[in-house]
């Protein structure tokens, strides 16, 4: 089933169109019932639908809805819109999308790697990506964009004021008795 773009003027014109078919039903029910009636003299659901016959009869017309505006009028809107946001701009002097970006931009020695040599053997785009990869988040970005990444953001600041405890268990055993290269003391 496609989907349908109802606005205010289509949703209005929906609702028109669907009260004119429950006044037709209703005159047709008032003016045939007795002549297809089912055998039950009073019917209930025959009898809301004459009150609600009477009562649209008695209200006033539904309002006519405003005529659309042509695209070319929109678009002349949507063209003064972007003028006033420019000038606007030009007499802040703010670089709109310098604040936008989340991403700190690259330096000029990491930009240039993406013009020495070819990705497939390891320069170009690959190296320039592989060079970015060894920043950190808090190098890479203004802010936290996610809110895992506030659990450790700028946390070797931290880690550097870190001390290990002095009456705390060590790894003294670990440290002396094994080898690091994997031969034993004989």
């Amino acid at each position: 089933m496609a989907r349908v773009n109802l606005d205010n003027a289509s949703m209005n014109a929906w609702s028109e169109r669907l009260n004119k078919e429950l006044r037709d039903r209703m005159k047709w029910q008032m003016k045939y019932s007795k002549e297809f009636a089912r055998g039950s003299v009073s019917d209930p659901k025959a009898e809301t639908m004459r009150r609600y016959v009477i009562r649209q009869k008695n209200a006033p017309p539904p309002e006519p809805t405003p005529p659309k505006t042509r695209r070319s009028d929109q678009y002349k809107a949507d063209m003064e819109k972007q003028q006033e946001l420019e000038t606007a701009r030009k007499e802040k002097k703010i670089e709109i999308d310098e604040l936008l970006r989340d991403m700190r931009p690259a330096s000029a020695s990491t930009k240039s790697l993406l013009y020495q040599g070819f990705s497939k053997i390891g320069e170009g785009r690959h190296s320039y990506l592989e060079k970015r990869r060894d920043k950190g988040p808090e190098d890479k970005y203004k802010f936290p964009l996610t809110g895992n990444w506030e659990y450790g953001w700028k946390i070797n600041d931290q880690v550097e004021e870190y001390k290990a405890p002095s009456h705390g268990r060590s790894h003294i055993i670990q440290e002396s008795f094994y080898r690091s290269n994997g031969l034993s003391l004989i």
